[in-house]
């Protein structure tokens, strides 16, 4: 204290003995005298009475009577009320041991202090009739030129009014209302505590960094405080993208609590994971925590954050060990703007102060504080103080005073100060009070949250010995003042309802459709598949048994090997066509996607180079307009195919190196569950990729589409091609089909992109359906044509095996070529008009192929043939090295001609075995038989004639067969 510092209630004393005359109004403020008539220097005081509206107690539910009955709140508000009386002995006295501006301030400013301690019980219509009867007293010394309070933003709402109309200021140290900040309706209203709105930007920056919270549940009092939080809660949840949803009750719990049910109903409903109470600790907390956990939105998994008034109030009760209360009450959070710690300079000061009280400081503190029924209020003595533990707006208390006494003495004159005064003096008021750096925003006259402190609070449960659980609320995070908003300080590890210090899930798992390809569409596409590898094979197998048939042979098994080679390969492609990240990897599903491209394409190319190279073939022999000597070489039959497989190789192999094919799962945007989140999406190669992507796949489509247009352009050239073997037919057939699957298909592709069921039906559909279709129209009618000539051969066998039976019943199966004696000479059979027939045979020893194309001529039966240079061993029944293809009724006459060849023999030796048996009838001297030499040989000539005539109407008739069939 100062020399001439005074005691406690000295100026409240001197208003009350001063003479009337002595005494006058000043604007708001009273102004004495102090000149004793004959020395006028000392200049007058300004004595300024402040009534305090401090929440002593309040209205409860009385569970056993149902009625509403005062509650007090204990000792924490008391603790408040010592610290304003404490900040206004110290403002009075000039000392500034917690608040430096203050020091010697009593000889700088006219400006004293006085209070009264009022208890608002919580209620507005008590509030207001406390101050109203303030206004209008008669009692000297008694009419306020200020108020400090309320605690309870809708008490301060409603005297906020009545003080505006009377043109008093009032400052509040605690009441948070962000609707107090409106200056047009509360304009002679100021707070040391920050807005909440302020509080709710902390609180949701600090769940979203931490939790990565999005949606938030807020339970509040239907009151001018939790209405005006939940606001500010909601605008700042727009501000970060964090939805939220409210559900209010009203402040007096009546009726069974219904509407704290109803309220705590409609949360479980939203299914979120975090929730906010807006309430008053001792009358709302038991019940909505009791119903939040009976709907299992309390306990592990959960978090709940409320503010300060719940943590005092924590701090006070016991629940029974494993109760609801007690599960629904671990691992909470409080969020406060706290009035200091210790380890800050100025709050060590006041709490200095506080704990070093004197006794008649204690006593004449008692004395102030408001009397009601007996015990109702709680005293401290010199004990208490001791070890005092200030609540959070503690320090707030001491600072209102302080702020309002350096408002006022910036702001006196001689006609004293009013009200706007006040407010004007304090938007620019700054100064380190116990509760840190006081700053007023100017625009609300409200604390700048940035010059504030926020402390979040966590509960940790404590068992006794009784089975009872108390709870500790200790400071887990710190959030300090800074220069770019604030910084965080981790004092205590944050332990949620689990037990752990894992936050939890911000919302319900996610019930995400991944849209796989699915076991059933898998099945099938490896089916298909197969079934095209199984039909594969089996041609190529049918093709290798009958190598040597005419109907093979002229169609080039090496070309029709190719064709089964290509269909396989383009076949499997379905088969990584079904992998997806359902069961495999992300590594796996990217090489699936970067080996299909590779079997399709290369599929593709060996079928079709190999029906292009096939009828390249073909039209090569048909264009030749001379019947000299045409020579096609291997390299003539290959280069083409392998030009066009080798390009498309050297492409797969530069677009796997320099942009390869990933797999990546897309979200489909427009699919959302209740909580915005995107629950649906699919996987699928992405082609995407940029230029480079697109770049290689043109080149790929350019490759297949000069494939595809080479192979019609010789299919078109061959269509009046006369060859027995001939596919052109099915070839068009082929290629129109693939039209039509390319002109439907592809649509089908780009409309089922983003659903990956249709698309992998329509990509197997496009390889199955293409493969299919080749290795039937091309194997198919083959295979018929061979059958039919089998059963043919096996017809016609039958019959000569009849006929020759009735020459020689002693022969037991038909005389063949290899019967009767080598031939010097082959006639070659007069063959049917018509147009000129085509032969093909291939014999491959490193690749040989050998080729005829004969043509008869109806009038001098000569041949004439053009051949391919014969690059194999000899062979049997060849003429100067080069094969001769005879056709079945060829070879059939050639058969018949040999067996009658081997007729003649027989009548030759007949005649023969006549000429002895004549011999044997001279020497016998039988003139009754005649065996005369030209009796003999006209008959067997005649036999011989009959013969031959009979065979060659056998082959005619065999001829004429064939030209029917």
């Amino acid at each position: 204290m100062t020399v001439d510092s005074k005691p406690h209630g000295y100026y409240e004393e001197l208003l009350k003995t001063a003479p009337e005359q002595r005494v006058s109004k000043k604007n708001i403020v009273h102004e004495v005298d102090q000149s004793d008539g004959e020395d006028s220097s000392t200049p007058p005081l300004h004595i300024c009475h402040m009534t305090a509206l401090w929440r002593y107690s309040t209205t409860a539910l009385n569970p056993y009577t149902g009625v509403l009955e005062p509650k007090n709140l204990g000792p924490g508000f008391y603790g408040d009320s010592i610290a304003l009386l404490l900040a206004v002995h110290h403002f009075n006295n000039g000392i500034g041991s917690v608040v430096k501006e203050v020091e010697g301030i009593n000889e700088r400013c006219n400006v004293r202090l006085s209070v009264d301690l009022n208890d608002s019980m919580s209620s507005l219509s008590h509030s207001v009739k406390t101050v109203a009867n303030a206004i209008n007293s008669n009692t000297p010394g008694k009419t306020p030129c200020a108020v400090l309070g309320s605690f309870r933003s809708a008490v301060s709402q409603a005297v906020a009014v009545l003080t505006e109309a009377y043109g008093l200021p009032q400052i509040s140290p605690i009441s948070s209302s962000p609707e107090l900040d409106n200056q047009l309706r509360y304009p002679l209203f100021s707070r040391i505590v920050p807005s909440d709105y302020g509080t709710s930007q902390v609180l949701l920056n600090f769940l979203q960094e931490n939790a990565e919270v999005t949606h938030l549940g807020v339970i509040y009092v239907n009151d001018a405080y939790g209405k005006a939080y939940q606001d500010a809660i909601q605008r700042s949840g727009r501000l970060i993208g964090v939805k939220v949803e409210s559900f209010p009750f009203d402040f007096h719990v009546t009726d069974d609590a219904q509407q704290i049910r109803e309220a705590v109903g409609h949360l479980a409903k939203t299914k979120f994971k975090y929730f906010v109470g807006v309430i008053f600790g001792p009358e709302h907390y038991d019940i909505m925590m009791e119903e939040a956990y009976d709907k299992g939105i309390a306990g592990p998994g959960y978090f709940w954050m409320f503010g300060g008034g719940v943590q005092r109030y924590l701090q006070n009760v016991k629940y029974p060990k494993g109760s609801k209360l007690d599960m629904a009450s671990r691992g909470i959070g409080m969020i406060q703007a706290d009035g200091g710690m210790e380890g800050m300079p100025s709050y060590d000061a006041f709490l200095s102060e506080l704990r070093n009280l004197k006794m008649e400081d204690i006593e004449y503190f008692n004395s102030k504080q408001p009397q009601g029924i007996d015990d109702y209020y709680f005293q401290g003595d010199a004990a208490y103080f001791k070890t005092f533990e200030p609540e959070r707006e503690t320090a707030f208390a001491y600072d209102s005073a302080m702020a309002f006494g350096l408002a006022a003495c910036a702001s006196d004159n001689e006609e004293g100060f009013t009200g706007p005064q006040i407010l004007e003096a304090l938007r620019a008021e700054s100064f380190t009070g116990a509760s840190g750096l006081v700053r007023m925003d100017p625009e609300t006259t409200s604390r700048d949250p940035f010059s504030a402190l926020y402390v979040i609070f966590n509960t940790k449960a404590k068992e006794d010995l009784s089975g009872m659980v108390s709870f500790e609320t200790n400071p887990s995070i710190i959030m300090s003042p800074s220069t770019d908003g604030w910084e965080t300080i981790p004092s205590h590890p944050f332990v949620f309802s689990d037990g752990t210090q894992n936050w939890p899930e911000p919302l319900p798992p996610l019930e995400e459709d991944f849209d796989f390809v699915g076991r059933e569409l898998r099945l099938i596409g490896c089916c298909l598949s197969i079934i095209c590898l199984i039909c594969s094979i089996f041609f190529a197998v049918w093709t290798y048994r009958n190598r040597n048939h005419r109907v093979v042979k002229g169609s080039q098994p090496m070309f029709l090997y190719l064709i089964c080679f290509g269909t396989a390969i383009f076949g499997s492609t379905s088969l990584p066509a079904s992998i997806d990240d359902e069961y495999f990897s992300q590594e796996a599903c990217s090489f699936a996607c970067m080996i299909q491209p590779w079997l399709y394409s290369v599929g593709f190319i060996i079928m079709f180079s190999a029906l292009f190279s096939k009828t390249l073939v073909i039209n090569k022999i048909y264009d030749h307009k001379s019947f000299r000597r045409l020579v096609i070489t291997p390299r003539d039959v290959w280069q083409p195919f392998f030009l066009m497989l080798v390009t498309n190789i050297l492409v797969m192999i530069l677009w796997t190196i320099f942009a390869p094919v990933n797999w990546q799962r897309e979200y489909d945007k427009d699919s959302l569950d209740e909580f915005g989140r995107m629950n649906s999406s699919y996987g699928a190669c992405n082609l995407d990729g940029g230029l480079g992507t697109f770049l290689f796949m043109m080149l790929v489509f350019i490759v297949h589409v000069s494939s595809l247009t080479f192979a019609n352009i010789q299919s078109y050239k061959a269509r009046k091609v006369s060859v027995e073997f001939n596919e052109n037919r099915y070839i068009t057939i082929l290629f129109a089909s693939l039209l039509q699957i390319w002109i439907t298909g592809v649509p089908v592709y780009i409309i089922a992109r983003a659903l990956p069921k249709p698309m992998y039906l329509v990509k197997v559909m496009f390889v199955f359906l293409p493969a299919m279709a080749i290795l039937l129209l091309i194997f198919v009618p083959k295979m018929k044509i061979v059958n039919k000539s089998k059963r043919k051969e096996q017809e016609r066998g039958k019959e000569v095996r009849s006929s020759w039976l009735r020459f020689f019943p002693e022969r037991k199966k038909p005389v063949t070529s290899e019967d009767s004696p080598a031939s010097d000479e082959t006639e070659l059979p007069k063959r049917p008009r018509g147009n000129a027939g085509f032969g093909f045979v291939q014999h491959y020893g490193d690749f040989v192929v050998d080729k005829a194309i004969i043509s008869y001529n109806d009038v001098s039966h000569t041949s004439e043939a053009l051949y391919l240079e014969d690059f194999g061993e000899s062979m049997s029944d060849d003429c100067c090295g080069l094969k001769v293809l005879r056709s079945p009724i060829e070879e059939e006459n050639i058969r018949l001609k040999n067996e009658l060849k081997r007729m003649g023999d027989r009548l030759s030796s007949l005649n023969e075995f006549i000429g002895d048996l004549e011999n044997l009838s001279d020497l016998a001297g039988d003139s009754r038989t005649d065996f005369s030499p030209d009796i003999v040989a006209d008959t067997s000539e005649e036999c011989a004639q009959t013969n031959v005539a009979d065979a060659n109407d056998d082959a005619d008739d065999a001829n004429a067969d064939n030209i029917t069939t």
